[in-house]
């Protein structure tokens, strides 16, 4: 194949001035637009709408206060599942489990016991009691446990940190090796801006370009001395785009969409990678 690139306009330069307003801009864009703050809602008491949050302790007799005709929904961590209960007088509460919840009722006037809940995480005790005229504002409809974090949930959320954070250093060792590994930034284009990189470079061995976050990759050739075209193999780290070779000329084929890319420089450059062919020796580059 061989390459089209007869424009006659000018060359669009890739290079670094140009390149930094280009992603200062691209980053504005991408920064999230701040909203106009909405008002805060009322709050309410939990005395007013009859739900209460109660911190759960092993050693902690919760009272609950019900009402005849009404039913109280007990909620306890999402992810338990109740397995007994046990009530002091039997018959003088419904009580209804649901996987992680508990529904009550008083069924008989002025019923007070004990009752006794097993999950498959922890127990629950609570003293069951109905309200009565003088403390109707005493009855819940709902009541939340909030527990404190398990040991476990403790080491698994220090792991995913550490991962995170493991994770975000790999991210800034590749790209503080990609910029200490900069030699040629002299590349220009010509053709259409949708196929064609925001900017390119190469380090005297590999040639790179870096596409737009939203724009699809195109297909890449390498252009010889005579104008033929090669479809060359090329590898990806994050959102740069490396090709094993340097050329002094590049185009960039979507479609109907061209764009030939022009290396400016020299050849003159050589820099030591780590074995695993990338600046971070815990990232292995894989060729497409």
């Amino acid at each position: 194949m061989t390459a089209q690139c007869r424009w006659k306009s000018p060359r669009v330069c890739l290079c670094a001035g140009l390149l930094a307003a280009f992603t200062v801009a691209l980053a504005s864009a991408d920064e999230p637009i701040a909203l106009p703050a909405k008002p805060p809602l009322p709050s309410v008491p939990f005395e007013a709408n009859r739900l209460s949050v109660v911190r759960y302790d092993a050693n902690q007799v919760v009272k609950v206060w019900g009402r005849f005709g009404y039913t109280t929904s007990i909620e306890l961590e999402e992810r338990e599942k109740i397995s007994s209960v046990a009530i002091g007088v039997p018959g003088s509460w419904e009580v209804t489990p649901l996987t992680n919840r508990l529904v009550l009722k008083p069924r008989t006037w002025l019923a007070s016991t004990n009752l006794t809940v097993a999950t498959d995480r922890r127990t629950y005790y609570f003293e069951l009691a109905q309200a009565g005229r003088r403390n109707l504002d005493d009855a819940r409809h709902g009541i939340r446990f909030t527990h404190e974090p398990s040991a476990e949930e403790v080491a698994a959320q220090i792991e995913a940190q550490r991962r995170a954070e493991s994770g975000r250093e790999i991210g800034e060792q590749l790209g503080r090796g990609l910029q200490d590994r900069l030699a040629n930034r002299k590349y220009s284009y010509r053709g259409s801006a949708d196929v064609a990189p925001f900017e390119a470079w190469d380090d005297g061995r590999f040639t790179y370009f870096r596409f737009a976050d939203n724009q699809p990759a195109p297909a890449i050739y390498q252009v010889d001395a005579s104008g033929d075209e090669a479809l060359v193999n090329f590898g990806i780290e994050g959102n740069v785009t490396i090709v094993r070779s340097i050329s002094r000329q590049f185009t960039m084929r979507r479609g109907n969409d061209v764009a030939c890319v022009y290396n400016e420089g020299d050849f003159r450059y050589e820099f030591d990678l780590q074995r695993s062919g990338t600046v971070s020796s815990e990232v292995e580059r894989r060729i497409k």
